[in-house]
Parts: structure tokens; C-alpha cells; sequence
């Protein structure tokens, strides 16, 4: 078996999309070319950083003392931060810096990143947290108000419907129908829309089946009357005017283009912007400026964004941001695969070809034809696929058989790696070289965690702990039986979370353990 047998979780993606020649190079085609390449650095770099600056996770964690029938907080090493005086104690999650409890009293606190217990002054029915100084509260359960952070009534408990966005905005509904608030609770946006959704510094508002556009400020940006509309960033929106055709706008309400665009698909926050203009697609900066001419019967930017599957009479291929096109429009459909760093690997590609599944190599010349015509997912130095009668084959990358395993059902199953396979609800694990069971164990659910190095295993009332490599470190069995199986979350290599039933959680360490 290989190292860190859980590292690679296999995803699936037979992508079907394509490509067109291109003919000689001008200035203004290499303009092009160089502002596609400098807009995919780009997006690559912001896609780095915003992975190193990522969403921490608050070091505390919810746990039981069955002794006292109350919860508290402990950190990461099972020490006790906030003591065991709670009747109910509610998870961090990424990005929250506040967690909800209740007191003795059954009555609602916080508790901070720091452990302290901070009163909320507020009855709530559900666990909830404050945003921007503002939280919802209600005193029935069915109608709700707002209160801030030192217990002042914002809003008296008379609405079918709050939410509290940010910048201390107040959603309000009343008839099904919805409006927006100040912090203050003044009505900034009546309450005559159907639907609203946060954008940015704005809300989209729909009535019937057009959209408008009001700023935080409760000025109206755009009249409702546009059909349709695609967020593109923070500062530029895409709305679909009467005549059906989209333009792009600022979010201050001036327009950055004429509505000449069939559909433009918004990404969110990219800086190249995927478009059909007569017919034809291609992309645009954000600016309007044409980064891929449109002519094409379709196009779409691939996980790295310096290659885009084009489609051309039919047919799909693969172009690059140089302007080569890697792959000749000429096969029905195309997978790719990258890398960790999700970077295209360019020395062999999956092709669908006159009915035949073939591996082309990144000349475009075919190493393997002739595949089996089912699922075919393509991993380093391994051909996953299964044929007509289920049974599942691997092959190396000339179509040779390595093995088959017989009755295999993929959509019950899911990779760890190039070594090993296993059931996600219910299975064996399997080493993929020689087709053998790893054990003679058929597990209830397995669940990897290649961050932590580790994988639980359940198996009726025991959870089985195993390191990368699947050996096991320890197995352990619920002390009292649980009405339903026991969720097991690993937050750590040492930390290990079983939620036995809707009360108890207990922690244990990868020995099987009780740290807390």
C-alpha cells in the first residue's frame, strides 16, 4: 500500500466542451493572447491567496461532562476553558468567531474566541449569533424582532421574517412580502418585494419575474424592470434589459457596455467573463475589453484558467492562452485532470472519438484506443473504469488489465488513492494493484480526512481509527447503545469527535482514548 492512502479523493468529470485553429497572429491577436495570460496569473495568484489567508478555525470545542449533565469549551489540548455550566453548547464553525449556549438558566450567551461567556440579553428559538451587533430574536417562536449587543429592542417581535445581513442591515418580511431596515430600523427598502438577495453593498430585489438594484444606503440603483441579472464582481453586474440582450454595469449604475450580449454567465469576483455575443462564445474582462474573440459554438475556462475547452462544429477540443490549441476539435467529449495545485496536466488526455474511448498523449497522438465504453476516470499511472456487467477494471495507460473487481457499483464507492478504494456507505477497502480485500471487514460508512493523516471507519457500534497508510490505530466500541450510528468528525490527529446521540459527545485521541 502506498504512503497516505487517503491523501487523493477521486472526482469524477467527463467535461465536454471545445476549440478552433487559429490563423496568423496580428498585434492585436497577441494583445489579446497576453492580456489572457496576464488575467490567469492573475486569478491564480488571487486563488493562492486566498487559500494561505483561508478561514481559521477558532480553538475551542464544545464538549459533555456526563457527570454533571452540562457542557463546556475545552481547546485543542482537552483542556477546559469554559467551564462545564452550560445545558446546551453550540459548534465554531470557519470563519465565526462566536459560538451560541445556553446558561443554567436555560437562558441564551455567547461565548467569544477567548472563552469568555457573554450574556445575549435575547430569547432565541434555535442557536444564532450576532452579525454586526444585531441578532434576531423571538419570544414565541414564530415571530421575530431584532435586539443589539447590550439587549436594546431594535425591533419588537412582530415579524414572520428577519435576517440580519451585513453592515447591520435588517431583512424584514411581512405577507410574504420583504423589505430592508437600517440598523436603527428604519425602512430603507419597502416591503413590497418578493425575493432579496445580498450582493456586495447592494441588494438584488425581484417582483414577479423582474429584478432591480438598491444600494445598503436605500438609494435605488436600477428601476425593476430587467429580466435577468449575473453577479460578475464586487463593483460589476451583467442585467438582461427588455430587449434580451445583457450589459454590463457598474454597481453605481452606469454602463459599462451597450446590451449586445446574448448571455453572460457571471463567475462572482473573476476578472474574465464568459459571454455569447450573436450566437457566438467567448471572453471579456469585466471592462467589456475582449480577451477571446467570440467565435465559438461554445467556450469555457478550465480549473486553471490559462486553458479553455472550446467547441467547434460539434466537436471539442482544447486551447491554450498562448492561442496553441493543444487538442483538435474533433472528439465528442474530453476529461481532464490536474494537479493538486490545480494546474492542467498536459501529457495525457481521456478522448472520446467515432464511439471509442482513447488516452491521447500531449502531441495528440493516441497511446491507448479501444477503452471500455463506461466510466473512465484517468489518475496518474492508472485507468479507472468499469465495463457493461459492473465489474470494475483498472487499467495502466496502455489499456492493459491490471485487475478487475467483480460487482462493483461506483456510485456507492469513492477513491483514496492511486493504491486503494472503499465504500462510502457500506463497502471493503481494496487494494487497487491486486484486486484483494485490504481486510475481510464490510464497514457501515468510511470517512478520510487526508488533512489529519487519519480515517474512521464505522462498523455498528464501533469506530475503527486508521492512519494513512490504513493501518489501524485503534478500534472502539460506544459504551452505552445510540439509537442511530454515531456521527465521528476528526478536527485534529489527536482529536477526535463522537457525537454518540443528540446529548452526549465525548472526545477521544487516535488510540481510542477518552480525552474528554
Amino acid at each position: 500500500m502506498g504512503v497516505n492512502m487517503i491523501k487523493k479523493i477521486i472526482s469524477v468529470g467527463i467535461i465536454g466542451m471545445l476549440v478552433f485553429a487559429m490563423g496568423c497572429s496580428s498585434p492585436k491577436i497577441e494583445e489579446k493572447k497576453n492580456l489572457w495570460q496576464e488575467l490567469a496569473d492573475e486569478e491564480i495568484s488571487n486563488r493562492k491567496g486566498a487559500q494561505v489567508q483561508g478561514l481559521e478555525r477558532v480553538n475551542l470545542y464544545p464538549f459533555y461532562d456526563e457527570y454533571t449533565g452540562y457542557y463546556g469549551y475545552m481547546n485543542d489540548k482537552a483542556e477546559t476553558v469554559v467551564e462545564a455550566t452550560l445545558t446546551a453548547a453550540g459548534d465554531f464553525y470557519y470563519g465565526v468567531d462566536w459560538a451560541t449556549a445556553y446558561d443554567a438558566n436555560g437562558e441564551v450567551v455567547y461565548i467569544d474566541k477567548d472563552g469568555e461567556v457573554i450574556p445575549s440579553n435575547s430569547d432565541l428559538w434555535g442557536f444564532e449569533y450576532p452579525i454586526d451587533g444585531l441578532v434576531r430574536f423571538s419570544d414565541n417562536g414564530l415571530l421575530y424582532g431584532v435586539k443589539d449587543s447590550e439587549g436594546n429592542v431594535i425591533l419588537e417581535a412582530i415579524y414572520e421574517y428577519i435576517k440580519i445581513y451585513s453592515g447591520g442591515c435588517i431583512g424584514f418580511g411581512e405577507d410574504n412580502k420583504y423589505g430592508v431596515m437600517d440598523k436603527m430600523g428604519n425602512e430603507i427598502i419597502p416591503a413590497q418585494y418578493d425575493e432579496i438577495y445580498e450582493l456586495y453593498d447592494v441588494f438584488i430585489v425581484a417582483e414577479g419575474a423582474r429584478y432591480g438594484v438598491y444600494h445598503k444606503d436605500g438609494n435605488q440603483v436600477f428601476p425593476v424592470e430587467y429580466i435577468d441579472y449575473a453577479p460578475i464582481n464586487e463593483d460589476r453586474i451583467a442585467l438582461q434589459d427588455k430587449t434580451e440582450k445583457y450589459a454590463i454595469y457598474d454597481l453605481k449604475g452606469n454602463a459599462i457596455t451597450g446590451h449586445d450580449y446574448d448571455k453572460i454567465v457571471g463567475r462572482n469576483s473573476s476578472n474574465m467573463v464568459q459571454a455569447s455575443k450573436e450566437d457566438k462564445w467567448g471572453y471579456m474582462t469585466p471592462d467589456g475589453k475582449v480577451i477571446i474573440d467570440f467565435q465559438y459554438e461554445y467556450i469555457s475556462l478550465t480549473e486553471d484558467p490559462h486553458y479553455a475547452l472550446i467547441t467547434q462544429d460539434k466537436k471539442q477540443g482544447l486551447l491554450s492562452s498562448t492561442g496553441e490549441l493543444l487538442i483538435e476539435p474533433k472528439y465528442t467529449e474530453i476529461s481532464l485532470t490536474f494537479d493538486e495545485e490545480k494546474n492542467l496536466k498536459k501529457d495525457r488526455y481521456m478522448v472520446s472519438f467515432h464511439g471509442e474511448n482513447q488516452i491521447i498523449d500531449g502531441a495528440g497522438e493516441v497511446v491507448t484506443d479501444n477503452l471500455p465504453s463506461g466510466f473512465l476516470y484517468y489518475m496518474d499511472d492508472k485507468i479507472l473504469t468499469y465495463d457493461k456487467d459492473n465489474n470494475y477494471l483498472i487499467l495502466d495507460t496502455k489499456g492493459n488489465e491490471i485487475v478487475t473487481i467483480s460487482n462493483f457499483v461506483y456510485e456507492q464507492k469513492y477513491g483514496i488513492d492511486n493504491d486503494g478504494f472503499l465504500g462510502s456507505s457500506g463497502g471493503y477497502i481494496v487494494d487497487c494493484d491486486t484486486g484483494e480485500r485490504v481486510n475481510n471487514e464490510y464497514y457501515d460508512s468510511v470517512t478520510g480526512y487526508p488533512e489529519f493523516n487519519r480515517l474512521v471507519a464505522v462498523k455498528g457500534e464501533d469506530f475503527i481509527i486508521m492512519d494513512g497508510e490504513l493501518n489501524m490505530l485503534s478500534e472502539h466500541r460506544i459504551q452505552q447503545a445510540c439509537y442511530r450510528e454515531p456521527m465521528v468528525t476528526v478536527y485534529g490527529e489527536e482529536l477526535i469527535k463522537v457525537q454518540e446521540n443528540d446529548v452526549r459527545i465525548k472526545w477521544y485521541n487516535s488510540a481510542g482514548e477518552i480525552i474528554k
